[in-house]
């Protein structure tokens, strides 16, 4: 015996189209706000470029450090 939807839910046969409806739709949100930063862009390849090359044993203490610690002065 299966239990009645919740109300407000999809039918069980459309759940899985409104699953990637919504992956579709936050992709494009995704999308929209990455161009809109272009800076975070730059810092996603700066950190992938700085784990590839020290390869780290925990990634995401490294990634703590990274986007923690101050930048250091070049002046």
């Amino acid at each position: 015996m299966s239990l009645p939807p919740k109300p407000g839910a999809p039918p069980p046969n459309n759940a899985a189209q409104v699953q990637r409806d919504q992956l579709d739709k936050l992709r494009i949100e995704n999308e929209r706000y990455m161009r809109s930063h272009p800076e975070l862009n730059d810092a996603v390849q700066e950190f992938v470029y700085a784990v590839l090359k020290r390869k780290p044993d925990d990634v995401r203490a490294f990634a703590v450090d990274f986007f923690t610690k101050p930048i250091a002065d070049s002046s």
